[in-house]
């Protein structure tokens, strides 16, 4: 007997995709392509003209890639973009450095021999011009001088005459903060302006080439524009990056505040906004002037979500921020992240897709669901088990928003054990292997950080060395679901007591 259905279903937000990064091989990639539209999400970003140092992160360790071997690999995989139907991002990072001819393929430290031309164009800061910290992206140029934007300008219409395929060409400035020209002609005029101002001559070069351009507003460029305005807003699309946030609460909780003072622009010696409340605040002076596509660009999965072994409250937070982007006028994420954020469950990872499919589902209803789906009567007492896990853990404590030193913080660590014993057993019998390593690394881990939280800096440490040994030996088991080099960097951090942002 046959059925008819009929389903009328459409996405909350314009903009739902994935940016590359993490440690990656062509597989991890590939899988997460065709992951994406399963999810409903819709686009993917290859950062850099090719993004070689993140192919190189994993390939180096075993058999090293040539360039010229990663950007064949980028070709294929842009052409399964391009297949699925996905809106295709690409380049960001280099467009201060390529197109005066210093190549800017990652963030190692580098020696750089410069000609006078070249250093003539670079950002005078402290008095001098090269390349700040050894590190290329990392390097403004002396945007008043009409030959570094001519050399910009020109770049990037070249690429987008000969790049068709890309329907979002990112265009960003240095990527670190406190480091603008401090030359005569550029030291009285906010980097902003000299951004805009490039971004107009930009869309006057592309005349009747479709591809949208993505202006950034991150770092120093948080502070918007004293003068310049763009003239063509269907060119561009806003993208708020607030690296410097913290996850420890999402958007539009109850008791964020937005501050309405904010602090003026310092060449050179800015704070950046650490609490979500400022970064919205930066975010609402940019949207009175630019009233166009716009979206968020957030860290939540490339280094965040591991401040959480039990994976739910990062999820909660994740969830409520795609749930209320349109409370922020904007129109959806491109997910900056580690490409293997599936451990243990893959829980915030789809949390993301589906508030951004849904706006107005629950975060207790999609939790309920998905845990359902995954372990069916098993359900109820899996979904506590990474709650209270979640809990026990204080992400806040690993984020390093808590003392270091904290006998509340210990006699919670040291909780996990029992919470994690007793569910062992119950793993064990059903043979959920990726589980039973999950829990054996959240006990080794709450070792560490009890050792840590009693003052045991020494011992905290010698035993996180022993947990960095576990965890690389399961990487054969659980590589498609953690990026061990980024998890123990960024747990490394948390144990030594270092903090991303300062």
């Amino acid at each position: 007997r046959s059925c008819a259905v009929k389903i009328s279903d459409a996405a909350s937000y314009r903009h739902r995709g994935v940016c590359i990064e993490g440690s990656c091989s062509f597989s991890h990639v590939s899988d997460m392509i065709e992951w994406l539209p399963k999810v409903g999400m819709n686009a993917y970003f290859n950062q850099f003209s090719t993004p070689y140092c993140f192919f190189d992160y994993w390939y180096k360790k075993n058999q090293p890639a040539t360039f010229e071997e990663v950007t064949a690999m980028v070709s294929v995989l842009t052409e399964q973009i391009k297949k699925r139907g996905l809106m295709y991002h690409a380049t960001g990072h280099g467009w201060t450095c390529d197109p005066i001819g210093i190549k800017g393929n990652g963030w190692a430290v580098e020696e750089f021999t410069l000609t006078d031309e070249q250093r003539s164009l670079l950002a005078q800061v402290n008095g001098k011009r090269e390349v700040f910290g050894g590190i290329a992206l990392n390097t403004n140029l002396c945007y008043s001088n009409p030959a570094v934007r001519e050399k910009i300008v020109n770049a990037i219409t070249s690429y987008c005459r000969e790049h068709c395929e890309v329907d979002y060409l990112h265009f960003w400035l240095a990527d670190v903060d406190n480091n603008h020209c401090e030359c005569e002609n550029c030291k009285d005029t906010l980097p902003s302006d000299f951004y805009v101002q490039m971004l107009n001559e930009t869309d006057e070069c592309l005349g009747n080439i479709p591809t949208k351009i993505v202006f950034l507003v991150y770092f120093d460029l948080l502070w918007e524009p004293a003068h310049a305005r763009l003239k063509n807003t269907d060119r561009f699309t806003l993208m708020f990056a607030p690296i410097t946030r913290t996850y420890t609460k999402a958007f539009c909780e109850g008791d964020v505040e937005i501050p309405t003072e904010l602090a003026p622009y310092k060449r050179n010696k800015l704070e950046m906004p650490k609490t979500v409340g400022e970064n919205i605040a930066r975010l609402k002076r940019w949207q009175e002037q630019f009233r166009g596509d716009s979206f968020d660009f957030d860290y939540h999965l490339i280094w965040d979500h591991y401040h959480d072994p039990g994976e739910y409250e990062s999820a909660r937070i994740l969830f409520e921020d795609m749930k209320n982007l349109d409370r922020l006028n904007l129109n959806g994420m491109v997910s900056c992240q580690v490409q293997r954020a599936f451990f243990p469950t893959g829980f915030a990872m789809n949390a993301m897709a589906a508030a951004l499919w849904n706006k107005n589902l629950t975060f207790e209803s999609f939790a309920k669901t998905f845990f359902t789906d995954l372990f069916g009567k098993h359900a109820n007492e899996m979904q506590h088990y990474f709650k209270k896990l979640s809990t026990l853990f204080q992400p806040a404590y690993l984020r390093g928003e808590l003392p270091h030193v904290s006998k509340e913080s210990a006699k919670l660590f040291a909780k996990i054990p029992s919470v994690i014993n007793k569910m062992l057993p119950k793993l064990i019998s059903r043979r959920e292997d990726i589980l039973i390593i999950h829990a054996q690394l959240c006990l080794q881990s709450a070792e560490t950080l009890r050792l840590k939280a009693e003052g045991k800096q020494s011992e905290a440490e010698d035993r996180w060395s022993q947990t960095k040994d576990y965890v690389n030996q399961m990487e054969p088991v659980i590589h498609n679901a953690l990026d061990i080099k980024y998890f123990t960097d960024v747990i490394g951090r948390s144990i030594r007591g270092e903090r991303m942002f300062g």
